[in-house]
């Protein structure tokens, strides 16, 4: 009987708990899985919580080792060099997942993100994010994401020290000698082992197609965007450290910048005397990574008035013509869209038609009108 009574006990704190949702002993909820319910956090995660609190070498490792481990085949880590009091430079490597929760195979393009070396490290900020990305669901497209949780560990155990190099000064390009307090850059370019170790990585990983500087200051001279800029040919994007979401917001931007539109005349009419419809095929021809939604396409008359416009699916024959100064939004890589605009032009054999958006770099379609077109019926 009191072996039954036992599992009664038993029972009822279990469902207690349960009731209560799942919480730790300190009263503060568990964090919910990916399927929504309520699961125990793993070591890994719980070591987040420490490393926030203090910085420790031995915590940041088992972190990288824990993630590595949480989501076998999508997350790696190494070292790509030391510090200048011999610690290891970390990065974390994540792969992106397709629709159907697939790992890619082949070689991805890499956006490479790295905090501001000069500023007070966040590595579980950044960690956390980077977890966020992680579990955000399939369809991540094609690129992975390269993280340096820590570019300067000395600053990070040790604390900032008084006259020290500011290594965001210390890169190639636009490097200066010294600039007074405060403002030391160096006794020449990349003289210090951390921001060596950067250049070096980048240039062993020519498939780097942005940067997003984590937690970036502003910073005059010679900065890793300036190297990354002028030097690699590679955007940056600039991202603040406001909740688990924020690296994902800036990978989606930057991915964003990647947009390009190629286009092509289809067609000439002319409607009348001084009417003309052009037919158009444009085509966004980046391949979008990480769902960033397709710009926004408005477009000019260079010679000419534009009367009216109208869109459809590529190839598309049957459009209605609508009187609107836009032609919406551009479908991403492999789709395309047909856009028809009717012009006025009068005294003149050709014009132009520019399309551009707010991230887009321009695109100009040359129009040549030839006055033997025969006149509609």
């Amino acid at each position: 009987m009191s072996g039954r009574l036992l599992g009664i006990a038993c029972w009822c704190v279990l469902l207690a708990f349960g009731l209560m949702g799942g919480a730790w002993a300190d009263g503060t909820a568990l964090p919910a899985s990916a399927g929504g319910g309520e699961v125990l956090r793993s070591e890994w995660e719980r070591s987040l919580e420490r490393l926030e609190q203090e910085p420790d070498p031995l915590v940041l490792k088992a972190v990288l080792e824990g993630m590595q481990r949480e989501f076998p085949g999508r997350v790696a880590w190494s070292t790509y060099g030391q510090s200048r009091a011999g610690r290891p430079l970390y990065v974390l490597r994540l792969e992106p997942t397709d629709l159907n929760g697939e790992t890619p195979s082949g070689s991805l393009p890499i956006a490479w993100v790295v905090p501001d070396m000069d500023a007070p490290p966040r590595p579980a900020a950044l960690l956390a994010a980077a977890n966020h990305w992680l579990r955000s669901g399939k369809g991540q497209g094609n690129i992975a994401v390269c993280v340096v949780p820590v570019p300067n560990p000395d600053a990070w155990i040790d604390g900032p020290r008084a006259g020290a190099v500011q290594l965001e000064r210390n890169f190639p390009f636009g490097w200066t000698p010294w600039l007074g307090a405060g403002q030391n850059p160096g006794p020449a370019p990349l003289s210090e082992p951390e921001s060596r170790s950067l250049v070096q990585w980048a240039l062993e990983h020519p498939g780097v197609m942005g940067l997003v500087r984590w937690q970036a200051q502003a910073s005059e001279g010679a900065s890793l965007v300036a190297y990354a800029a002028e030097v690699l040919g590679i955007p940056s994007v600039a991202v603040d450290a406001e909740g688990p979401e924020s690296l994902t917001r800036g990978l989606r931007v930057l991915d964003g910048l990647r947009d390009r539109v190629e286009g092509r005349v289809l067609g000439i009419r002319r409607l009348s005397e001084t009417l003309w419809s052009v037919d158009f095929e444009l085509r966004n021809v980046a391949e979008h990574a990480l769902g960033a939604s397709p710009p926004e396409l408005h477009w000019q008359v260079i010679g000419g008035v534009a009367k009216a416009a109208a869109q459809g699916p590529a190839g598309a024959e049957d459009l209605a013509l609508l009187p609107k100064a836009s032609v919406g939004r551009l479908p991403v890589a492999g789709q395309g869209c047909t856009v028809r605009v009717v012009i006025e032009c009068a005294g003149s054999d050709s014009l132009f038609v520019r399309f551009d958006g707010a991230r887009l770099p321009a695109l100009t379609l040359a129009v040549a009108l030839p006055k033997a077109v025969a006149q509609p019926r």
